[in-house]
């Protein structure tokens, strides 16, 4: 089966974030084997802070035990928990990551569901295309994907906006952005269907933004996500509270479960 493999393991360097590190500790967590198979869903997330570990009040665990967190830094699956291993952290909260897993088993589209995720906090579209300082995490995540058994990837869940809104992207550049980011995982040998979501942050919405994430949609390879923006649980600081996370993760858990 062919894919992007790659002889010699990646250097960590090539997928840190300068002042927004992943998280990579592995100290307490419980390392599975799991390989791609019938029942297997793989799920990679990507985007800013609501789909890293930056929502709710506290760590979430997973309530069904075949919800697993695939480590993009070591090339590992281990029992699924917040803080997740491979997105950014705020320390202390949550993520929707293991809400999605327990979701989709749930909901019956899995009986075991991998969740890979590589969010960074405060990145922007552009971030993630050729050139921008994450776009790397995609193609070492395929790599090692491939590598680790867990490929074909089921499907991929887009996030990212805010800070687009917030710096005045106009609606051009980033749906150019967008495009290049999905063509990153497309030139990887990746071709899961695509999610977009809606979202532009909390508040006051991009209308810009908001357009170009949904003409991305052809519903042949991109398919609409959920609309984060409508969900109003919200922390102080606007990230999803603990109402929120799940409205987000059942959400994101409904769209997933339409392209496979």
């Amino acid at each position: 089966m062919g894919g992007p493999r790659v002889a010699t393991p990646d250097l960590y360097s090539i997928i840190e974030v300068a002042g927004t590190p992943g998280v990579n500790s592995i100290m307490g967590r419980t390392r599975v084997n799991v390989t791609a198979g019938a029942g297997v869903a793989v799920i990679v997330t990507i985007g800013q802070s609501d789909f890293a570990n930056f929502v709710g009040t506290g760590p979430y665990t997973p309530t069904h035990s075949t919800v697993y967190n695939f480590n993009l830094y070591d090339e590992r699956a281990y029992q699924c928990a917040d803080d997740v291993l491979g997105a950014a952290s705020f320390g202390g909260r949550g993520s929707i990551n293991g809400r999605i897993g327990d979701n989709l088993i749930t909901n019956g589209k899995c009986s075991t569901s991998v969740i890979a995720p590589i969010s960074i906090a405060g990145s922007m579209a552009a971030d993630w295309a050729p050139g921008g300082n994450c776009n790397n995490r995609i193609t070492v995540l395929m790599r090692r994907l491939f590598n680790a058994g867990l490929w074909p990837v089921t499907a991929i869940a887009w996030m990212d906006g805010e800070s687009d809104k917030t710096l005045g992207t106009s609606q051009s550049a980033f749906a150019a952005s967008q495009a290049s980011v999905i063509s990153t995982f497309r030139n990887m040998g990746c071709n899961a269907p695509f999610l977009v979501a809606l979202y532009s942050g909390s508040g006051q919405t991009s209308n810009g933004i908001r357009s170009a994430q949904a003409a991305a949609v052809d519903n042949v390879t991109i398919f609409a996500g959920p609309d984060i923006d409508a969900i109003t649980n919200r922390l102080g600081d606007g990230h999803l509270d603990d109402t929120g996370a799940a409205a987000a993760a059942s959400g994101w858990a409904t769209k997933l479960g339409l392209v496979f």
